[in-house]
């Protein structure tokens, strides 16, 4: 299916649109769990860990759910794209053929009935396409990584802020 340059802006503009929603989503829930963790920040802190090598302890803690759920992912939706495109195809042949047989079975109308008009029609016979080609290649594997690892950078970006404005000898004085 050929799409327009109007419809094509709709979905860049569809997607940037979903992308900001999910990098805001991830953001807080990147802040909730260092927020959860700060007594563990206090704690490697206090003995002399560099702010940054917490904060890059979290975003490899990140980038490795990010790699896993990716992977699961793209293997899931290349083993259950096919089956699940044929299914939807299947059913829609079936409804389509259901409908030109009640449309057959009323003389040849949509709305049926020998009410007016020039008699029945003659219908068409419509061939219909067997198969979908629903594989994913390896531009849109890497595009999807691509998207997955810079929503990863924006949310991991959220917690290295909060990060590095705790103070260990705060935190730890104010356990509870």
């Amino acid at each position: 299916v050929a799409i327009d340059a109007a419809g094509q802006e709709v979905l860049d503009l569809f997607l940037l649109l979903v992308l900001s929603i999910g990098g805001v989503i991830l953001v807080v829930l990147n802040i909730f769990n260092i927020r959860e963790r700060k007594y563990e920040v206090g704690v490697l802190t206090a003995i002399g860990m560099k702010k940054f090598k917490v904060a890059l302890q979290f975003m490899t803690e990140l980038f490795m759910v990010t790699f896993v759920a990716i992977v699961l992912g793209a293997v899931g939706g290349a083993v259950l794209s096919v089956p699940t495109a044929d299914y939807l195809l299947k059913n829609q042949i079936t409804a389509e053929e259901t409908t030109l047989t009640e449309q057959e079975a009323n003389f040849g109308r949509p709305g049926g009935g020998m009410g007016g008009g020039l008699g029945p029609q003659p219908i068409a016979k419509v061939s219909y396409l067997d198969s979908i080609s629903a594989s994913t290649d390896v531009t849109v594997t890497a595009k999807l990584m691509g998207i997955g690892v810079l929503l990863t950078l924006v949310s991991s970006l959220g917690a290295i802020v909060f990060i590095v404005r705790f103070e260990p000898l705060k935190i730890l004085s104010n356990r509870n």
